[in-house]
């Protein structure tokens, strides 16, 4: 008999006393073990939670750090100034070169 059985009365109408009690004897058995290892999945499914969570963590941390580099360098690089110098460079470079050619 299988114990995938979905009403108990099956068994008492068709084992004696002693057969039930095995039964009952190896789902008990089944149930524990059953218990542990969905206990042991939790466990481990938990773990690679904690895991994911301090992954994120760090990952969060590593942008913020990035982010405050770029702005860092964002002030240190005032791109109106630098285009504005360049410009100016380009200017006198010109000027001192139609200078130079004209004398």
């Amino acid at each position: 008999m299988s114990i995938t059985e979905d009403d108990p009365n099956v068994y008492f109408m068709e084992m004696n006393v002693p057969e039930v009690r095995a039964l009952e004897q190896k789902m008990r058995i089944e149930i524990e073990t059953r218990k542990k290892e969905l206990r042991s999945m939790v466990g481990e499914q938990y773990l690679e939670l904690m895991s994911a969570a301090d992954a994120i963590i760090t990952m969060r941390q590593h942008t913020q750090t990035i982010q405050t580099n770029i702005c860092r360098l964002q002030a240190a690089c005032n791109v109106d100034e630098i285009k504005s110098n360049i410009s100016t460079k380009k200017s006198m470079q010109i000027y001192a070169y139609q200078h130079s050619s004209v004398s």
